[in-house]
C-alpha cells in the first residue's frame, strides 16, 4: 500500500506537467480516497483543472458512514471508531492551525507534510477496514465518478 501527496503549485498555460497531474486526478484505476472530498475537488477544478467536471475513482468516506447517523464523520472521529487511534500527535488547535495555514506556498513547513501525509495515510486505512466491514452491505459506496458543481 502507498499514499501519494501532490503539492499543486500553479503551472502556467496548459503544460504536460498540467497534462500528467489531470490524468492522474481523473485517473479510474487510482482511487482517490478521503473524508470530504466534494470541496476539495472543487478547489481543485477551480484553481488549477478549470475544464474538469467529474473525476473517477473518488470515495468521499463520509458517504460509506452517512446512512448508519453517525454525529461525527470527520477523519478524526471516523480513525477512532474504525482504527482506534487518534490522529496525530498534536493539540487540535495546532491540528486546525496547519488546516488553516498557507497551502498555496511554494515551500510547504513539515508540520503541513506531516499533517498531509497523516491525512492521507489515515484515509487509506480507512477506507480498507470500512471496505471490509461494509462492502457486503447495500449502502457500501464503491470508488465512484465524482460531477464537480460550484454549489
Amino acid at each position: 500500500d502507498e499514499v501519494w501527496i501532490f503539492q499543486l503549485l500553479p503551472v502556467v498555460g496548459v503544460s504536460e506537467v498540467t497534462k500528467k497531474r489531470l490524468q492522474a486526478v481523473l485517473s479510474s484505476s487510482a482511487v482517490k480516497v478521503g473524508v470530504g472530498l466534494h470541496e476539495d475537488y472543487r478547489d481543485l477544478c477551480r484553481h488549477h483543472f478549470p475544464s474538469m467536471k467529474s473525476a473517477s475513482g473518488v470515495v468521499d468516506l463520509q458517504d460509506i458512514v452517512r446512512p448508519y447517523g453517525l454525529r461525527s464523520t470527520g477523519l478524526r472521529a471516523l480513525a477512532a471508531m474504525f482504527l482506534c487511534r487518534r490522529i496525530a500527535k498534536v493539540s487540535p488547535t495546532q491540528r486546525s492551525a496547519q488546516q488553516m495555514s498557507n497551502w498555496g506556498n511554494a515551500q510547504l513547513t513539515q508540520a503541513q507534510i506531516w499533517y498531509a501525509a497523516v491525512d492521507a495515510w489515515a484515509g487509506w486505512k480507512l477506507y480498507g477496514v470500512m471496505r471490509s466491514l461494509f462492502e457486503e452491505s447495500e449502502q457500501w459506496a464503491p470508488p465512484r465518478r465524482l460531477l464537480i458543481t460550484d454549489g
